[in-house]
């Protein structure tokens, strides 16, 4: 996501609605392109240089396990819920 942003943020507000429009097909989000651009302008005008970043889920509240020949990280999502939520709204890790 790093670098991400500062690849968008190189090339400037202009390019973005069109950076939007390349990637969208991409992506799978309740947000309207419209509330992306919006966003990504306020990010590329506040001069944000860093993003805060975590891994979910986090460790300890997942394991791998093979079913049918394919392993899967099974995560506890009851945990992983509330551990987003603080990440997010809260800003606890």
């Amino acid at each position: 996501m790093s670098l991400i942003s500062a690849k968008v943020q190189s090339l400037g507000l202009a390019k973005f609605p069109s950076v939007v429009s390349e990637l969208l097909p991409y992506t799978e989000t309740s947000l309207s392109s419209m509330d992306i651009i919006k966003l990504g302008a306020k990010m590329l005008t506040s001069n944000i240089t860093t993003l805060e970043q975590e891994r979910f889920p986090m460790d300890g509240y997942s394991e791998g396990k093979t079913i049918d020949k394919v392993w899967y990280l099974v995560a506890d999502m009851k945990s992983t819920i509330t551990q987003l939520h603080n990440f997010i709204y809260k800003d606890i890790k």
